[in-house]
Formats: structure tokens, sequence, C-alpha cells
């Protein structure tokens, strides 16, 4: 195995993401399949250089959610909060699609 390969599996889910989407976000689903729910995030920068973070949630096959949005100052701010999410979600049986 190559260096750049062991490198790579070592980077963190966010790490690559953030990576792979500096300044504008695909947003990051995960879905609960058991329950038929869904959670969505996605971060850009505003008009002012800050990031917002954006968090969607409800049900798959209803219309009952919910939108809320973050200020973040950085970047790693951003990359914290994905990984506390994704960690949160992954306790509650949702898997990232």
């Amino acid at each position: 195995m190559g260096k750049k390969r062991i490198e790579k599996a070592k980077m963190s889910l966010s790490e690559a993401l953030l990576k792979a989407f500096r300044h504008n976000s695909t947003p990051l689903r995960w879905i609960n399949e058991k329950t038929n729910r869904y959670y969505c995030i996605s971060w850009q920068k505003d008009l002012l250089g800050d990031w917002v973070v954006m968090h969607a949630w409800g049900g798959i096959e209803t219309r009952r959610g919910g939108i809320k949005y973050q200020l973040c100052t950085s970047i790693n701010q951003v990359n914290d909060i994905i990984n506390q999410l994704h960690t949160r979600r992954a306790k509650h049986g949702y898997i990232l699609k």
C-alpha cells in the first residue's frame, strides 16, 4: 500500500469532505430507514466571509421537519460540527448516504 493511500485512510470522514468541498458544499444526508427520518447538512461562506452551516431534518414521507442555521467563524469549527453530528446520527441509527 502506498503512502498516499495510507494517509487517505487516516483522514476522517469530515476532513475528506471538507477537503473536497472547500467553499460550497454538496449536502450530506443521513437516513434512518427504520424510522423513515432524514438529517441533512450543508455549509457555505456568507457575504461577510463567515461560514454558515444549514441543518435540515424531518420525515421522509411526511412534511414535518425543521431547519436551523449555525454561524461559524472558521472551517475548523464547521469540521467539528460535522464530526459531532456524524457521531450523534450514527448512535441513533442513521446512515450517511
